[in-house]
């Protein structure tokens, strides 16, 4: 059935090839701490209750347009045809990824990322000196939202393709439009993950049918493949917590120690459960498969998740100008 579907929808979908980049901008070196806008844009990136898609998509659009410089690829096409972007900044030599949107009722997770990269964009083009340094320290990569099928079916513009959820509260859905949860579908641990995870399509928690099945891990994987990012920050909802352990043992102490730096630039607690990590998260095939340090940060509260507007005085305080203070504590590479 999912594959006729699939079939179907290429009639209807253009497909453009991974790693493809866009029109939106073309890649022009910046040079490290000059300005680079003759006409900085400054946008006001601000929503009362929901950050929707197509908005994330305007705003993008709009930065690209106004700072030529910024890169923008488009690593894949969503099963409903949206792309799936890594948007990249800066100039250093170490390398920085940020990920966003992959569940789709996180909404607040995106919004967070792309106010970030507008403030980022205007203090780089006005000259403002923490924003320089650090974009000239480090190359940043964002993935503002990797699931945008799962954030529009949360936002109740479009249907899963699989299942009859009727009685369901749509806007707890986090998988994708297939019913596959992204953050349990990567290869490392997927085995012993998928042993204990739901084996048929809903709104979270079902693994796939194979490891690295849908096309927004692929996406992330070849963003991973492609800009070979010293630290990567897995940005959720919600817990205001962040988990970093995956079997570590050569730099357990190492990623622990870093996990106590995030949590404190955030103002966010630990999980010291080591446990819970069983696996087919991005963060645990990062730590499992390039031996460097992952962290799942978890954004807000779990009573406000239907009502994360409520808590965004708080995150603008927690999250303005967070990448100022994560940036630094990339480690050495080996």
């Amino acid at each position: 059935m999912r594959g006729a579907l699939a079939v179907l929808l290429c009639f209807f979908v253009a497909v453009m090839p991974v790693g493809e980049s866009t029109s939106y901008a073309p890649v022009v070196d910046a040079v490290p701490g000059e300005r680079v806008s003759t006409r900085p844009l400054n946008l006001q990136i601000n929503v009362d209750r929901v950050y929707s898609v197509g908005l994330l998509y305007d705003h993008l659009g709009k930065l690209a347009e106004a700072y030529p410089h910024l890169k923008v690829d488009r690593l894949a096409n969503s099963t409903f045809g949206s792309p799936i972007y890594a948007v990249v900044l800066g100039s250093g030599p170490q390398t920085v990824m940020i990920t966003a949107g992959m569940h789709g009722w996180e909404w607040v997770t995106s919004y967070l990322v792309m106010r970030e990269l507008a403030a980022l964009l205007y203090q780089q083009a006005t000259g403002v000196p923490e924003a320089v340094r650090v974009l000239a320290d480090y190359r940043l990569v964002f993935l503002p939202l990797v699931n945008p099928d799962g954030m529009r079916i949360a936002q109740g513009e479009r249907r899963p393709l699989v299942g009859d959820f009727w009685g369901l509260d749509i806007r707890d859905w986090k998988a994708n439009a297939w019913g596959v949860d992204i953050n349990r579908n990567f290869p490392h641990g997927f085995a012993e993950m998928s042993r204990h995870l739901p084996r048929t399509p809903g709104p979270e928690f079902h693994p796939g049918r194979a490891p690295a099945s849908e096309r927004e891990t692929q996406a992330v994987m070849l963003a991973i493949a492609t800009y070979k990012p010293d630290i990567l920050y897995d940005f959720h909802s919600s817990g205001n917590v962040i988990f970093w352990h995956y079997n570590q043992t050569e730099h357990l102490e190492r990623d622990r120690s870093l996990a106590r730096r995030v949590a404190g630039a955030l103002g966010f607690a630990v999980s010291d459960d080591l446990d819970m990590a069983i696996g087919a998260h991005l963060k645990d095939y990062f730590i499992g498969t390039y031996k460097r340090p992952a962290f799942i940060v978890e954004i807000g509260t779990f009573q406000n998740r239907h009502q994360i507007h409520l808590e965004l005085t708080d995150l603008y305080r927690r999250f303005a100008n967070f990448t100022w203070r994560l940036a630094p504590l990339t480690p050495e590479s080996p």
